[in-house]
């Protein structure tokens, strides 16, 4: 059955929560399975993982815009995962309603402008007639089957399933702070895997992530699936928004230059982890560093590195070849090189960078910079091309993040990060 989750905030609007329970009650007569907090959260089942396992399954949305919901955290959340989905190529169809004095402009100057492309108009003020026209209006709807964070959600729960014994299961909820009087109904089956799976990829602490893939390995899981789910559930600490706009930026464009403000580089693939739901057949890497040894000039090492991945990465043995890669491939997947340019000045980086695109145009850049890049303006070539990231992570968060993958290694062996086992 298709499955509809209606994103509201209604708490203290009556006129709009009518409209809500009217609206579910006409697409439950047009045979949608209709996810909808207030009817069917339970005592005992903590609404933030329950909407959250309704926000990777769903196979369609609507967002009732009343002006509570243009301010709630919730509701941009909500929006924010739907529209990741949509930009990771799913088939969920997302829809909005304005309600209320919410106008197309005060709809655009707010954070939920995205849903400006995918209005189904205002509500008049009447519940019952407004139900009628949107649920006539609401696109004829399929079953998305192939969608990533689905994908991402079941590969997690079928390592968890491979423990066979409920008693780490419950070891696995315990570090996740699932509530005790949960803990009896957990079985290794389908419902109880899938669901701490939803609860793993909204666990944004990574020693956590990483005591649950030890309760695992403690609780017997063996050690090739292990590795699997340390290198899935790894990167679920990144800020899923802040990744996702390396896919696409929050207006829909799409940049060939991302200049992300940390540290390390495996940070960075980290991030392209979480953008792509550690579906590995979307995104590949090839990785360099200017980091030379003696007295080399920084910038040629630093493109000579460049040449030398992508050469072997496309198989380039000649001139001709170049002139061949200029033309983009046709692939489902896209191509990031990450480049840790930690040695480098900023406009030595874009000359090397200029030079890589003259000779592969298509190819995204993920630069890790030598100093934090305050704004694209900064970027001494088209600041069009650019996306900067500043996570708000101090050293110390950064250093933990690496000191635990690197714990976690060597606890359980080599584990998967940007696509590649091993990868420091």
């Amino acid at each position: 059955m298709v499955k509809v989750f209606i994103s509201h905030s209604t708490s203290q609007d009556p006129q709009t929560a009518r409209l809500r329970d009217e609206l579910a009650v006409r697409l439950k007569g047009r045979s949608y399975d209709v996810l909808l907090d207030v009817q069917d959260q339970r005592p005992g089942q903590p609404w933030r993982r329950k909407l959250y396992q309704w926000l990777g399954e769903c196979d369609a949305a609507v967002v009732l815009l009343n002006e509570d919901a243009l301010v709630s955290d919730w509701v941009q959340r909500e929006v924010a995962v739907l529209n990741w989905r949509q930009s990771l190529g799913s088939g969920i169809t997302v829809v909005g309603v304005r309600v209320g004095g919410v106008s197309s402009k005060k709809l655009a100057e707010s954070a939920l402008r995205d849903l400006g492309r995918s209005d189904l108009g205002r509500a008049n003020g009447e519940p019952e007639a407004d139900a009628d026209r949107i649920a006539a209006a609401f696109p004829q709807l399929a079953q998305v089957t192939d969608d990533v964070i689905q994908r991402w959600i079941r590969k997690i729960a079928a390592q968890l399933r491979a423990l066979g014994d409920r008693l780490p299961l419950v070891e696995i909820a315990r570090e996740l702070r699932v509530p005790e009087e949960e803990h009896a109904a957990l079985q290794p089956d389908g419902m109880s895997c899938l669901m701490l799976a939803s609860q793993l990829l909204d666990t944004h602490d990574i020693e956590t992530l990483a005591r649950t893939v030890g309760s695992a390995h403690d609780g017997g899981l063996e050690i090739s699936r292990t590795q699997m789910l340390a290198s899935l559930v790894v990167p679920a600490w990144i800020d899923r928004d802040e990744a996702r706009r390396i896919i696409g930026d929050t207006d829909g464009s799409v940049h060939r230059i991302v200049l992300l403000n940390v540290r390390s580089a495996m940070i960075g693939e980290q991030y392209l982890d979480r953008a792509f739901c550690v579906d590995w057949n979307r995104y590949y890497i090839a990785r360099a560093a200017g980091d030379p040894p003696g007295e080399e000039d920084p910038e040629e090492y630093l493109l000579e590195q460049c040449l030398t991945v992508l050469g072997k990465r496309f198989g380039v043995e000649h001139e001709d070849d170049w002139q061949e890669l200029r033309k983009k491939p046709v692939l489902k997947s896209q191509f990031f090189l990450v480049l840790d340019a930690r040695q480098c000045e900023l406009d030595m980086v874009h000359r090397v960078v200029s030079q890589i695109h003259e000779l592969v145009p298509w190819i995204r850049v993920l630069v890790i910079p030598r100093t934090p890049v305050e704004s694209r303006e900064q970027w001494p070539g088209s600041p069009d091309d650019v996306l900067v990231l500043a996570p708000e992570l101090g050293r110390r968060h950064e250093m933990l993040a690496v000191s635990v993958v690197s714990r976690l290694k060597e606890r359980v062996g080599p584990i998967t990060i940007g696509g590649t086992r091993g990868a420091q």
